[in-house]
């Protein structure tokens, strides 16, 4: 489990938090109370008070969709209820002011650098595009609770939060 930690301010700069998929579904399981939930609330209320913007991106949206999907057929809830009510409160989560929803832009040389990120720090395909994504938005950290970040950190890459 990571230990949060609060980015130091540089001058009166915005912080930009990417935030991986792995720490929006929380979010969505709020009634299980996990020590993750605590700790992406906690990010969240951080970045209320310090007007902070926390970045996700449709690669983002994605993964959370398929995980919700994935959940809620494993255990034979996936009905269209559940389906609406996921869309909503998605669509209501991106809605608040500190989320932005944005899609880096992309062209055919970052499949090169998606490539030079699995190999250099051996992410899986998804992982370098949320690599690729992070530094095209010029983020200041990463959330997630995924390791596999760990290798671009140690070689600075990217800032876990």
């Amino acid at each position: 489990m990571r230990i949060m930690k609060k980015l130091s301010t540089k001058n009166s700069h915005t912080k930009r938090i990417y935030f991986d998929a792995n720490a929006i579904i929380p979010i969505f399981l709020a009634e299980i109370q996990t020590e993750r939930h605590v700790q992406v609330m906690r990010v969240i209320e951080d970045a209320m008070n310090d007007s902070s913007l926390l970045f996700v991106t449709p690669l983002c949206v994605d993964e959370v969709l398929y995980s919700m999907f994935r959940f809620f057929r494993s255990t034979n809830t996936l009905h269209a209820q559940a389906i609406d009510e996921i869309f909503e409160k998605l669509s209501a989560l991106l809605a608040m002011e500190f989320f932005q929803y944005e899609s880096a832009t992309s062209s055919v040389s970052d499949i090169q650098t998606i490539h030079s990120y699995m190999t250099l720090y051996n992410l899986q395909p998804r992982d370098a595009f949320h690599l690729l994504n992070y530094k095209k938005l010029k983020c200041d950290a990463f959330f997630t609770f995924d390791t596999d970040f760990d290798v671009a950190q140690k070689h600075g890459a990217i800032k876990l939060y």
